[in-house]
Order: C-alpha cells, then structure tokens, then sequence
C-alpha cells in the first residue's frame, strides 16, 4: 500500500473516532426509557413502534444493558416533557427506513412551530 494512502486512511480513521466520541458525549447514559415508556401507559411493543425499533433493543434500554443513541433520546427527553402530543405527532408519522432519526427530526421541527406560534403546513 502506498504510504501516502496508508497515512491519509489513518487520518480519516481518527477523524470519524473524533466524531463518534463527540456524539456519545451528549448521550445520557442514565435515562430512565422505562419510566418515560409506563408514564405514558403504552405497552413495550406499541412504544418500540412508535420509536421505531425492536422490542429487543427498547428492552435493552429499559434494563441499562444499552444505551438510546442522540435521536432515541431526543424523542424521549420530547416524549418525557409532553407525552400527548409527542405521541400523537409521532403515531400519524409513516414508518420508514432510517425512521428513528426521521422522527426525531420531525419532532424537533413541529415542535419549532409551536414555540414560534406558527401554523403547520403538513
């Protein structure tokens, strides 16, 4: 391998490192999903599907053997707030791949126009 290219992937290999380290630091590694999920009085699987994920990785945060990564606890921290329109916006969204980080950013965005007392235009 050409050194050069060696030293330039070594470089892209802490970049990315750098990047991964920054966005675990904002996660909480004590958030409470089970106490947010039975606050809101949905079942396991009703609550995973609404996150969008397996009731396998929703156990797993609710037994700390896991941690919700940034959009999973963005839409908790929402949900944990305002549990009735938070789950009410998040069950008339569609499921779709990629759809956790879909709905976390949705989320954000209406709850933008709420703050701002600007109509939605869905």
């Amino acid at each position: 391998m050409d050194a050069n290219l060696f030293a330039r992937l070594r470089e892209s290999m802490g970049q990315m490192n750098d990047i991964l380290s920054r966005e675990r630091e904002g996660l909480d590694s004590n958030i409470q999903v089970k106490k947010i999920r039975q606050a809101t009085g949905l079942s396991q699987t009703v609550f995973a599907g609404l996150l969008s994920v397996s009731i396998h990785t929703l156990r797993s945060w609710e037994q700390h053997r896991d941690t919700p990564g940034s959009s999973a606890q963005r839409l908790l921290r929402a949900i944990e707030s305002d549990p009735h329109d938070v789950i009410t916006q998040l069950g008339d969204m569609p499921a779709r791949a990629g759809g956790l980080r879909h709905k976390a950013n949705q989320i954000s965005a209406r709850s933008a126009h709420l703050l701002v007392g600007e109509d939605e235009q869905d």
